[in-house]
């Protein structure tokens, strides 16, 4: 109805349903912002490079890739609802500044603490090289680090311990970084 369309007779726009999927999200997003502020807790939220300037590929970046959730959202609204923001892109161990920039600096200006993601598994990026990187860009203020689980520990059947290697790494390079 929004465009003019009869989904039932022509086909719609995947974009565009995408859109109103994220007009909705964005009215979730309102009310548990205005709920959790009340509730004196904060809202994260995770945000990619793809919600800049949407499109409907299938790569890794793209608003159509199989890992996404299929919504497009007026990521400044979104921003402006949140106390702080993830960027949730795969870097796949060769950190971009350049990457999701608009986000990141808009929520510099709106005094939004960013997030990068650090994939301890798949991504790899739990080295010094990487930290550095993420580091170095002035709009971020801090790392997550994602697949934790995998990455930290080890579990075998019903026991899990921790996988000494890559806590050692991770102190290694917080200590290699001067991390306080």
């Amino acid at each position: 109805k929004k465009y003019g369309i009869d989904i039932l007779k022509k086909e719609a726009d995947p974009l565009k349903i995408m859109k109103i999927r994220g007009d909705f999200f964005l009215e979730f997003l309102s009310e548990t912002s205005r709920y959790l502020k009340e509730n004196k807790k904060k809202l994260q939220i995770h945000l990619k490079n793809a919600y800049i300037h949407p499109k409907l590929g299938d790569g890794w970046h793209d608003i159509g890739c199989w890992i996404m959730p299929k919504i497009t959202i007026d990521w400044k609204k979104a921003v402006d609802l949140a106390d702080e923001i993830t960027i949730k892109d795969y870097y796949f161990n060769n950190y971009k500044t350049s990457n999701a920039l608009e986000i990141k600096e808009y929520a510099k200006y709106r005094n939004k603490r960013v997030w990068i993601h650090a994939y301890g598994g798949q991504g790899g990026e739990l080295n010094q090289r990487y930290f550095e990187n993420v580091d170095a860009d002035s709009s971020v203020g801090g790392i997550l680090i994602y697949e934790a689980n995998n990455t930290f520990l080890k579990t075998s059947g019903k026991v899990a311990a921790a996988n000494e290697q890559n806590v050692n790494r991770l102190k290694s390079i917080l200590k290699q970084i001067n991390y306080k």
